[in-house]
């Protein structure tokens, strides 16, 4: 299973439904929405626009802390949210027997 770190505000809790977490992108719908428009200014470009449902809300706050997302999906948070990367680093330390990181 592939991780990243991802930016995200002190309080962020990723959008979930009654399945669990909802899988998003790390942009959020406007930003990927303005992206596809430029390049289908800038090329000749026929994909669809960006679907709402797998970008993230825009984040009201800066993103000044870390969570780790699994990437196999669109990126789901596979941890709590962390005001350090020393603090994720003591959490990996002492949860890494407990995740399945091979």
């Amino acid at each position: 299973m592939g991780r990243e770190i991802r930016r995200v505000p002190k309080d962020w809790q990723h959008p979930q439904d009654s399945k669990g977490y909802i899988p998003m992108y790390d942009q959020d719908y406007e930003a990927a929405l303005a992206e596809w428009q430029q390049e289908k200014a800038e090329e000749d470009w026929h994909g669809d626009p960006p679907d709402p449902a797998y970008y993230r809300p825009a984040f009201t706050d800066d993103p000044m802390h870390y969570q780790i997302y699994e990437t196999v999906t669109e990126g789901t948070p596979t941890s709590p949210v962390f005001a350090s990367l020393d603090e994720m680093v003591a959490w990996l330390i002492a949860e890494g027997r407990n995740l399945n990181l091979e």
